[in-house]
Order: structure tokens, then sequence, then C-alpha cells
């Protein structure tokens, strides 16, 4: 898939999905004056901070707007008003967007990045930065990707993230709130969380990244996907997910929940968190099976059925059901080869 569009991406409670058209869908927790769909002419890729969505046009610029009422710019003191601190109306050549806490990073075609949003940390402070090939951003943190595989990092330095600033030969860089994962040149997989590390080095054929709290979800060429989580039955149904091209995840202490994108445009989701009647009524609904998602051009998992040796509730790299057909199979085969000789 093209690395930098995605058609689908989650932020706390906020699922956002960008059809085919151009139609973009926010689905969950989104009390708010404000539509919770809308459309954008030639959009081809969205992310999400906590409160705005921003929105990447085919021609390289970039719109944005909010999606939660309680939270309406910056107060500022001096002048007794509220000023927005996202200010896009001037990027252009954007080729890729993703977002944070409270920011929005724009990588250009000339391998520039910009940066809008608030900076309380430094998060947006990338105005030296040159030769980039790729960006992330989580929490209040921004990493760029050099084109000598090395990693420049701005932001909170609270957390190891910072560690990705030691990494080389890397061809792709995801962040979440407070890890980071990159993709070497030899396709080996690197991180920040030292825990990640072990589960990280079974991976491999990987397209695309999610990054979140303690749920990492990686995606094959094959169409199915590797799964690091604490909840353990949660990331072996993620491992059974077929046909996908594209993944977002959320999760908090309590809740884990992800969203996958298939190649025919369809949806499926997962997770604690998707209900329609909880008791506090401020979950995601089911977006299983909402179709006509964007895909990029060309985009084809191969959806190979027996591609099986990740799976965590199997190592030896079968499912028990195909060794079965296998052998019966076997069977019939030397009985009809039997009943020619004789």
């Amino acid at each position: 898939m093209n690395k930098n569009h995605h058609s689908i991406c989650m932020k706390d409670e906020v699922t956002a999905l960008l059809s085919g058209g151009g139609y973009i869908q926010l689905i969950g927790e989104t009390d708010s004056e404000y539509k919770n769909s809308f459309s954008c002419d030639n959009a081809v890729s969205i992310a999400l901070t906590s409160f705005k969505i921003a929105v990447l046009r085919q021609d390289g610029t970039v719109f944005t707007r909010w999606y939660q009422d309680y939270y309406m710019d910056y107060y500022d003191a001096e002048t007794d008003s509220f000023i927005d601190v996202y200010h896009t109306d001037d990027w252009r050549g954007i080729t890729k967007l993703c977002a944070g806490n409270d920011h929005i990073v724009g990588l250009t075609s000339g391998g520039r990045v910009c940066a809008t949003g608030n900076n309380d940390k430094g998060q947006c402070n990338v105005q030296g930065w040159t030769n980039i090939v790729d960006i992330a951003a989580g929490g209040d943190i921004t990493l760029g990707l050099r084109a000598d595989g090395t990693v420049v990092v701005t932001g909170d330095e609270q957390f190891d993230i910072c560690k990705a600033k030691m990494w080389k030969n890397i061809k792709r860089i995801f962040a979440g709130d407070y890890d980071a994962v990159g993709i070497k040149n030899d396709g080996t997989l690197v991180s920040t969380n030292e825990d990640w590390e072990q589960e990280l080095t079974g991976w491999s054929d990987i397209v695309t990244i999610s990054v979140g709290c303690d749920t990492v979800i990686g995606v094959k060429s094959s169409g199915r996907v590797y799964a690091i989580s604490e909840d353990e039955s949660f990331k072996e149904k993620l491992e059974q997910w077929t046909n996908i091209i594209d993944a977002a995840v959320a999760d908090d202490l309590s809740d884990h929940y992800a969203v996958g994108l298939r190649s025919n445009g369809k949806m499926v989701s997962l997770g604690s968190g998707f209900w329609d009647d909880t008791v506090l009524g401020d979950k995601r609904i089911n977006i299983d099976g909402r179709e006509n998602i964007k895909t990029p051009d060309g985009t084809n998992a191969r959806d190979d059925r027996s591609d099986y040796a990740f799976s965590s509730s199997n190592t030896s790299g079968f499912k028990l059901e195909d060794i079965f057909y296998t052998v019966i199979g076997f069977i019939i085969v030397m009985v009809m080869f039997g009943s020619c000789n004789q």
C-alpha cells in the first residue's frame, strides 16, 4: 500500500474513516456542535489529534477542522481571546500526514517537514530538518527519518522514544504515545520499548505498523497480521484477521480496540470498546462491514490463508485442519491409485 496515505485512524474514543468519494466519517465519542461526517474534495489521507482532524488533499494541501466542542483553540491571556494554533493554510507539496495528541506534522515532497499545534514540549521544532523521507508522531513527540537511514527526534524526552536517535539503517518509522518502532533495510524491526524487542524479532514482510500504548499491530503483505498486546485474547483475535492492508489501534489500561481495512474497502473492528449501548454510552459503535473505504491504487493483499506461522495460538506453521485434510487427501489418492492397479 502507499505508505504515505491512510484512510483509517484512531485517537482515544474516535475512529475516522475516509471513503472512496472523499466522504469522512467520525465515529465514537464525538458529542460536538459539528457534524460527525463531512466531505472533502480530493481527500487522500487523514490523521487525528485528540481534538482535530487533518485531511491531506491530492494537490498537497491540508484541511483541518475541530471535532470536539469542549476544546476550542488556546486561550491567550495577553489578548483575552482564543487562538487557533493549528495553521496549515500555507502548507504546500505535502506527501504524508501524521499527528500526535495535540499537533499535526506534514512531510513535503522536498524532504522538509511542517508541524503545527501545541508546541509546549518542542514537538513542532522541525524547521531545520532536511532530507527527510518518512515521519511519525505520537503523544508530544515527532520523529523524522533521514535518507541516510538515521532518525531525528524532537519533543517530550520523558519517555524512551528518544532512543530512536540511535537507530541506523532504517527505512520506515512508526510512533505511539510512548514508544516507536522502526523497520530496517533488511526487513528486521527495532523498538524503543525493550519489552517488545524479542517478539518483534519474529516479524517479517511488514508493510505497515500501528503502535498503541501496549499494543502493536504489524500488517504483512500477505494480508495477515502480527500483534503484541498484554491482552492475549485480543492478540489472538487480531491474528485471525485476513486480507488486511492497513490497521489502526488505540488502547489504554482497561480497553483495547483496533480497526482493520481490507483490500476490498471493507472494515473490521475488534476490542472491548466497540459497543453501541454501554452503561456510560460513550464507547465506539461497531463498524464491522462498513464499505467503500478508500484504498490506495494497486493495493492487493495476497490473503495467503496458509500463512499461519506467526499465530500465537499455533507455532507449528500449519492449522490442524489443514494437516487433517492433507492426510485424508493422501489416503484418497492412494486408494484410487491402488484401484487403478488392480
